[in-house]
């Protein structure tokens, strides 16, 4: 009787301990794979320009606005950095490609480097009279226009290594030019291009599309003849942001590629500051705006971030007094 009930404990136990084991191999297995918990970090590259003497300087900042610093890029001395025509940031986070010149006479070239300022290497030295760089296409190749003095603005591609440059030649309607110094986006799928146009009769500007080799342009908006525009960024989602000027009175606007849901982002900004000019606002890869924001006279500068409604504005970055900056590329980077 002892050994019958003896066996039965042993053989209850064992029972007991394989349920155990199986459970542990079965829901401990399914908590283990509970979905990773990520966090994501922005880094917003910006130009800033000191006057007195006046140098351009690249500079970036985390969104929350810590590691403020200057991206030191070693040049020659004959070489001259200018940043008021972009410089940009691969999506990879691996490259930063920008505008130099060496003067007398003036010649403009493409220039790239590693996302610390190291190892400055030239694209192009050929940028003629006006180079203006414009957008990634993929981390391998970029977007940028040229012209030369009283001529028309081209549009090229080219490699990072010099290799493939081609023209992308973009038929518009008759009366519609390129407008000249706005910034041109590829779209994430690299296979669009949205940019600026202006009507030479009315002035009126508008924002096309085309394919990446310039084909099949077609309008997204037009705007009417007082609205100055400027194209910001372009999202993953096909959302062009653009800046929208009447009156003197800066405005971020929305729209989608097919032309619509066309809206105001209404950004509460704190008392006397303005959205600024031109490079003023991107939009980061976790969903959020950086812009820019300028007081009455422009004396004091600010980088600012907000939802994509505009809603939640935080400060991130006040500049010194007599500090123009322009932000040219953010880089978001998420962590497991």
């Amino acid at each position: 009787m002892k050994t019958s009930i003896l066996s039965r404990t042993i053989l209850a136990i064992s029972l007991i301990s394989g349920l155990a084991i199986v459970n542990g191999c079965g829901k401990s297995s399914s908590a283990n794979n509970n979905p990773v918990t990520t966090t994501s970090s922005t880094q917003i590259y910006y130009r800033r320009s000191v006057t007195g003497p006046f140098v351009d300087e690249l500079w970036n900042v985390s969104d929350d606005g810590s590691n403020d610093s200057k991206v030191n890029l070693s040049l020659p001395a004959s070489l001259l950095v200018n940043y008021e025509d972009m410089a940009e940031v691969s999506k990879d986070g691996k490259t930063i490609v920008f505008l130099a010149y060496v003067d007398n006479p003036r010649q403009y070239g493409i220039y790239k480097c590693n996302i610390d300022g190291s190892n400055v290497k030239p694209v192009m030295t050929d940028g003629g009279d006006y180079l203006a760089l414009q957008s990634f296409i993929d981390p391998s190749s970029i977007l940028f226009w040229q012209a030369k003095l009283n001529a028309d603005i081209e549009v090229y591609r080219v490699n990072l290594d010099g290799s493939n440059k081609q023209k992308i030649s973009i038929t518009l309607p008759y009366g519609i030019t390129l407008s000249n110094e706005e910034l041109m986006k590829v779209t994430a799928d690299g296979k669009s291009i949205v940019f600026i146009t202006q009507t030479t009769a009315t002035g009126a500007y508008s924002i096309y599309k085309c394919n990446l080799d310039g084909s099949g342009a077609s309008p997204v908006l037009h705007e009417s003849g007082d609205a100055n525009i400027t194209l910001q960024d372009v999202t993953s989602g096909n959302v062009a942001f653009y800046r929208k000027q009447i009156n003197s009175v800066n405005e971020l606007w929305s729209v989608n590629l097919d032309g619509t849901d066309q809206h105001k982002i209404n950004i509460s900004l704190p008392p006397g500051l303005y959205l600024q000019n031109k490079e003023m606002a991107k939009v980061t890869g976790d969903g959020n705006l950086v812009f820019s924001t300028a007081n009455a006279d422009g004396s004091s500068q600010a980088i600012y971030k907000s939802k994509l409604d505009g809603s939640g504005v935080t400060l991130v970055k006040q500049l010194p007094v007599r500090t123009d900056i322009a932000i040219q590329a953010v880089q978001t980077v998420t962590v497991k």
